[in-house]
């Protein structure tokens, strides 16, 4: 191979090769650009060209070397020969090893060689020259394909995302991710490998490929330990570095992974690794969206279960409920001609009796009110008549409706609402149901001969209605439930107060409906205040 003289170099033809540097579009041009100008223009013989992969890891992209099978003659090799790879650090006699970088940035190296007695200063200084438009060249080269791999991956994202548009399968679409990963990173195989909620275990979800059993060996290492692996895997040579792995992370938590498999030996580089990266993101938003899906469409299965369940114990409740007042009414029509000696004269003994029954039949009727009512208003079947109400009336009525177990327990009760206090806007039977309920308990659970008041107090556009009573009082801690379903305080000292627990439940939907408030203020032993607010008549009530 003729070697040329620096001295007759023409600057045309150093111009020619820059710019035939300039216009290569990928390291295959750089290298044909590389072995049609270099070796015309310097007594180089042999070189290689190395571009820089993830970290520090060189990678043949192309070299021009002799083949003596081949008569002496030097030709390009895109990929590069055996015998060039690995690199090697030490130059060649009479060669050159010329780090490639741009704006700051190692992107590769050139190795040559070179006649034994060396490159002259002159050449050398052609060959540099030629190593900075191939440093330019890469960087250009990387980052258009740096732009093209995310416009690559961004567009398959996208695709998934339609695709998974109306899909619930979560591994369907986990498989639609490692099918169209496979062709995009040259993969023999991709597997997805999710978690099945929040902590639990990876496990296999999808696969796209082969899976043999060596795989499979490996997707259940990657999954017993998934947040301490590299994104290349297996090793530090191309040969060995067969699998790579891209994390699926949500709300800073692995989610799942992608893995990708080569079942030839063939490694996966800084390109590939990084396209996956990316789509990752995109899958695991479609995952991530996938299960937030699945786990609405869930709770509105259940809370439709619920509302049915709700719906069929309401109308259960109020047909029982009608069912049974119906004789009750019917019982207590007798049982008052019975007390009234319409059917024959009752003696003292049989009249005690007759009280009972009454008593008893009374209070099964309170029951089943209370049942009647809660169905209503939970199936939001209760109808208000708001109106101006006069306070003072309803509590003197209150305590009228409550006189026999008053007089029983020998309570002293007390209605301090003056008539002139101002008019509430509320339904009147309602709020009678009200100071009956509150009254009723105070009287239950006050010792005999105890006090009970009910007082009114003027707040602006609300009025304050309080029963209080010196009874037993209620444990702090059991105060926040008083006001649920079903709920009854069960200390020794109230076991003798019989109840279903639905007076307070019902009296904090009725006072809630007519825009009210209802609390508690109690301490044992020292007694109880129930306290609710309603708004105060206006002209347009």
């Amino acid at each position: 191979m003729p070697t040329p003289s620096p001295n007759r170099i023409s600057p045309a033809a150093l111009l020619e090769a820059a710019a035939s540097l300039a216009r290569a579009s990928s390291v295959e041009e750089i290298a044909h650009a590389l072995a049609g100008h270099l070796n015309r223009l310097s007594p180089v013989g042999e070189w290689r060209l190395y571009v820089r992969e993830a970290g520090e890891r060189l990678k043949l992209a192309a070299c021009y070397c002799e083949r003596p099978e081949a008569g002496g003659r030097y030709e390009l090799r895109i990929p590069s020969c055996p015998r060039c790879w690995p690199y090697r650090s030490q130059p060649e006699a009479g060669g050159l090893i010329i780090p490639l970088g741009a704006e700051g940035i190692s992107v590769g190296v050139l190795q040559t060689a070179g006649p034994p007695s060396g490159i002259p200063g002159k050449a050398q200084k052609i060959v540099e020259a030629f190593a900075c438009h191939i440093a330019i060249a890469l960087r250009r080269i990387r980052a258009s394909e740096r732009l093209h791999r995310r416009v690559s991956a961004m567009s398959a994202g996208q695709e998934l995302v339609r695709e998974a548009a109306g899909v619930i399968d979560i591994k369907s679409v986990a498989g639609r991710a490692a099918r169209l990963a496979c062709p995009h990173i040259g993969a023999a195989a991709c597997h997805v490998l999710l978690r099945e909620e929040a902590g639990g275990s990876l496990a296999l979800s999808a696969s796209s490929g082969p899976l043999d059993e060596e795989t499979k060996a490996l997707l259940a290492r990657i999954a017993s330990q998934p947040d301490s692996l590299p994104g290349l895997r297996d090793g530090e040579s191309e040969q060995e570095r067969s699998a790579l792995i891209a994390p699926m992370v949500s709300n800073q938590e692995t989610i799942g992974l992608i893995v990708a498999r080569n079942l030839d030996g063939r490694g996966f580089g800084e390109d590939e690794a990084e396209w996956l990266s990316r789509f990752a993101e995109y899958a695991s938003l479609v995952i991530e969206r996938l299960r937030l899906q699945s786990k609405l469409l869930n709770e509105a299965v259940l809370r439709g279960a619920l509302t049915k369940a709700d719906e069929l114990k309401s109308d259960f409740i109020a047909a029982v409920s009608h069912e049974l007042r119906t004789p009750l009414t019917a019982i207590r029509g007798y049982m008052d001609m019975l007390l009234s000696g319409d059917a024959g004269e009752v003696n003292e003994t049989q009249a005690q009796f007759l009280e009972t029954i009454s008593r008893n039949t009374d209070r099964l009727t309170a029951r089943i009110t209370d049942l009647l009512d809660i169905s209503r208003i939970e199936a939001q079947q209760l109808s208000l008549d708001v109106r101006p109400v006069r306070l003072s009336a309803l509590a003197e009525q209150a305590a009228a409706a409550l006189a026999g177990p008053i007089r029983e327990r020998r309570i002293s009760v007390t209605a301090a609402v003056p008539e002139s206090f101002p008019e509430v806007a509320a339904d009147p039977k309602s709020l009678l149901q009200i100071l009956t309920h509150l009254l009723s308990n105070a009287v239950k659970y006050s010792d005999p001969g105890s006090p009970v008041e009910i007082l009114a107090r003027d707040y602006g556009e609300q009025a304050v209605i309080t029963v209080a009573d010196k009874g037993v009082g209620i444990p702090e801690e059991q105060q926040p439930f008083l006001f649920e379903k079903f709920y009854r305080i069960d200390p020794e000292s109230t076991r003798a107060a019989q109840g279903t627990g639905l007076g307070l439940a019902i009296t904090r939907s009725l006072v809630e409906q007519q825009g009210g408030h209802i609390w508690v203020e109690s301490k044992p032993g020292e007694g109880s205040r129930f306290s609710f607010t309603l708004p105060k008549a206006s002209k347009e009530t």
